[in-house]
C-alpha cells in the first residue's frame, strides 16, 4: 500500500505539484514527501526547477524556442535558467525532444578524435597543439610538415585519413588543385 501512495505522489509531482503540495494532500510534511522519494529512488527537482514548472507560459515559450532550432543550454540563458533544468521541464511534461547527436569518434595513438561539422576529424584534447588527424597521421609516418605545406586528401573525403589517402603539397599547389577541381564540377552543372 506504501509502494501505491508513493507512487501516486511522485505522479502528482511530475504533474508539476511541489513537495509541499503533495504533502498537504497526503497530510504529510514536505520532508517526508522527500525522504519517500529518496528512498523509492525517485529523483526531485532543484529549486530552479520547481519554479519553472510553476510558469507554465514561461515553458510554453522555451519549448518554441526549442523547436526553432535552438539547444537546451541556449534557451536555458535566455530564461535564466541551465540547460538541463530546460530538459526537465520538457521532460516531466512529457514534451518530445529531438534525438541527441554524437559526432562519431576514432582513436590513434591513444588520443581521441571526433568528427567535425567541416568533416575533419579533430582532436578532443584542451591543448592538443596538432587538432586535425590527418596532420597527425601523416607526421606520424613521415615526420614534420615542412613550413608552408598542407595535408591533403587524396578522395577529398576529410574523414578517410588511411596514410595511403594522404599527400603532403605546397599550400600554393593545394589551392590550385582546388580551383581546377571546382571548375570541373562547375562544368558539370
Amino acid at each position: 500500500m506504501l509502494e501505491l501512495r508513493n507512487a501516486s505522489m511522485y505522479a502528482m509531482y511530475l504533474d508539476g505539484k511541489t513537495l509541499r503540495e503533495v504533502g498537504e494532500v497526503f497530510n504529510i510534511t514536505m520532508a517526508a514527501v522527500r525522504k519517500a522519494f529518496v528512498r523509492d529512488g525517485y529523483k526531485t527537482r532543484s529549486s530552479a526547477e520547481g519554479s519553472l514548472l510553476k510558469t507554465n507560459p514561461r515553458c510554453k515559450e522555451m519549448y518554441a524556442m526549442y523547436h526553432s532550432g535552438r539547444n537546451f543550454v541556449e534557451v536555458g540563458k535566455e530564461f535564466g535558467v541551465g540547460g538541463a533544468t530546460v530538459y526537465t521541464a520538457f521532460r516531466i511534461r512529457g514534451w518530445p525532444t529531438r534525438k541527441h547527436s554524437v559526432n562519431p569518434k576514432v582513436t590513434f595513438n591513444g588520443q581521441t578524435y571526433s568528427l567535425t561539422k567541416v568533416g575533419y576529424y579533430s582532436s578532443t584534447a584542451k591543448n592538443d597543439k596538432t587538432p586535425l588527424l590527418h596532420r597527425v597521421i601523416w607526421t606520424h609516418h613521415n615526420g614534420p610538415i615542412p613550413e608552408g605545406y598542407v595535408i591533403h586528401h587524396i578522395d577529398e573525403n576529410k574523414a578517410n585519413n588511411d596514410i595511403s589517402n594522404l599527400q603532403c603539397m605546397t599550400n600554393s599547389d593545394h589551392g590550385k588543385h582546388h580551383d581546377s577541381l571546382n571548375k570541373w564540377r562547375e562544368s558539370l552543372r
